[in-house]
């Protein structure tokens, strides 16, 4: 990796924790029944997983197939679903049983290569 992918990769793995922590505070947030505070966090939680499958794909980093991103992809639309729905548990439930161990897993390759 040159200078600009080492950067973007380091500003990617400090990101993947941090969007590890707001996805489990919007879980919270839709749990204890504040589901507004909850439901304003989710376009946040959808960029910060764009951001992540861009610097995958920019930087050519192996996962195990293309897998993980068509899960990624199946559990936010699951999401949709559950927001036209207005099933805020189903969303709380797809995050923290879903997407946080996605999350998880990425993180550990991410920390496997630095």
């Amino acid at each position: 990796m040159n200078k600009q992918e080492i950067e973007v990769f380091n500003t990617a793995k400090e990101y993947i924790e941090r969007l590890i922590v707001g996805i489990n505070e919007t879980v919270e947030f839709i749990q204890s029944g504040n589901d507004k505070k909850g439901i304003e966090m989710i376009p946040l939680i959808g960029e910060g997983i764009e951001y992540i499958i861009n610097v995958i794909s920019l930087l050519k980093i192996e996962l195990n197939g293309e897998e993980t991103i068509e899960n990624l992809n199946t559990q936010l639309e699951e999401i949709i679903d559950g927001i036209e729905n207005g099933d805020y548990v189903l969303i709380a439930d797809i995050f923290k049983y879903e997407i946080v161990p996605i999350m998880e897993q990425l993180k550990i390759i991410f920390e496997q290569i630095s």
